[in-house]
């Protein structure tokens, strides 16, 4: 799957839009980044059947990295993984 990525003229003109905008950007900066995880070890094969880390990645670690300490603790043992 692939998506096309934002332009400018795609993005929304309204006034509310660009200050939420504004100020996502400027809590993006002020907060810190998360380690990147190290995929040195992995080849070509392996992205065969491995997503490959990309700005939603980065994003999601960052927002992880913040909410940390509030993030529910779950046992994986209590999960229910046949649907």
């Amino acid at each position: 799957e692939s998506h096309a990525l934002p332009t400018k003229e795609l993005e929304p003109t309204t006034a509310g839009y660009r200050t939420l905008n504004t100020n996502a950007e400027k809590r993006a900066q002020e907060c810190p980044s998360a380690p990147m995880p190290d995929i040195s070890h992995l080849n070509s094969v392996d992205y065969q059947n491995v997503y490959e880390p990309s700005d939603d990645t980065y994003l999601l670690l960052d927002g992880m990295s913040v909410e940390f300490d509030t993030l529910p603790v779950l046992d994986v043992m209590d999960l229910d993984v046949t649907g």
